[in-house]
């Protein structure tokens, strides 16, 4: 299959929230295209949950304290910003359907052409809190990023790779903090960007947070009650990827596990929460709601919400006691 794209891929772009072009401290977040486009394709309420997720990794690592944590954040974006789709193949097979629609004098067609982008990024300024880090965004205009991108390139090898004259060390130096990348969002371009990082550039720590991928299939609304049934008997096709399809010591790790790495479990995470999403959140603490929980879910539209740690209750009885709450330290609609 032809590429849609000459190899350079001249018309992606990257920019900045700012005018750093310092290196990474170690950590970086890549948000891989959750823009409007890619998260109307999955059905809420999965959609409403994943992205609330994901709005919890990232206001993690926009709020880490330490420098030792500091996180570099990169978001990906799929954008066509010339008229009539001119930069795709009528023949792709994914994307030549908007090329032939426009060709066909369809103006009604205007998918990924916004540069809109709702967890971001933010616009640093002399002004704002100390040690905060610009945010970068890669444009592209293929399906998928590959390693002949010559702009994502760049920016993957000056944040994401270890720098040169440490040995190999998977520690930094200067902070002492440990180099990872770790990915969320849309999860075609999650695997890409795994293979681009592992095979290309070695990047020496490559982490998934397990809870915060997107996929089109992920529906549980919407569909006839025997095809939800035949769904709920199946193994969730992410976890068969995160499970099987990871080829370069990828990192499956929890959300909850992150937010301890970037020193935020225990910090209140104040997120602009879409409309409409129902949570419900079983803390164990006791009670009935373990048992109404299924049934909340599948007839009234619940979504049920993460736990983190709280706080340990040290019992003079002997045996401690850990008490769970809502991830993010947030407010839900039943708990």
């Amino acid at each position: 299959l032809s590429s849609p794209m000459p190899a350079t891929n001249a018309n992606a772009s990257s920019t900045t929230a700012g005018s750093s072009t310092s290196s990474s401290n170690g950590r970086v977040l890549i948000v891989c295209d959750v823009q409007p486009d890619v998260i109307r394709k999955i059905s809420p309420p999965e959609r409403n949950r994943r992205v609330d997720l994901i709005k919890i990794a990232v206001q993690a690592a926009r709020t880490t304290r330490t420098t030792s944590t500091c996180t570099t954040i990169i978001h990906t974006l799929m954008q066509f910003d010339e008229p009539g789709y001119r930069q795709i193949d009528p023949r792709h097979p994914r994307l030549g359907v908007l090329r032939r629609l426009a060709d066909a004098g369809n103006t009604s067609v205007n998918w990924f052409t916004s540069d809109e982008l709702p967890l971001g990024p933010i616009v640093v300024t002399p002004e704002s809190k100390k040690g905060e880090q610009e945010e970068i965004v890669v444009k592209r205009s293929t399906f998928l990023p590959h390693a002949s991108d010559g702009e994502l390139m760049e920016v993957l090898s000056r944040h994401c790779c270890i720098p040169s004259g440490t040995d190999g060390a998977t520690t930094s130096p200067s902070t002492g903090s440990t180099y990872s990348v770790t990915l969320v969002g849309y999860q075609p371009t999650v695997q890409a960007l795994c293979h681009i990082l592992g095979d290309v550039l070695a990047a020496p720590s490559i982490q998934i947070l397990k809870e915060c991928i997107l996929w089109e299939d992920e529906r549980d609304s919407g569909q006839p009650q025997h095809q939800l049934m035949q769904q709920q008997q199946q193994q969730p096709r992410t976890q068969v990827w995160l499970d099987h399809g990871l080829l370069f010591n990828e990192q499956v790790v929890s959300l909850v596990d992150f937010l301890a790495e970037t020193d935020t479990l225990h910090e209140q995470i104040d997120c602009l929460w879409e409309d409409g999403a129902k949570y419900v959140c079983d803390t164990g603490r006791g009670g009935h709601l373990c048992l109404f929980l299924p049934y909340l879910i599948r007839d009234y539209g619940y979504v049920e919400w993460m736990t983190q740690p709280w706080y340990e209750e040290n019992s003079l009885t002997g045996g401690n006691k850990q008490y769970r709450c809502p991830l993010g330290r947030r407010i839900v609609d039943l708990c």
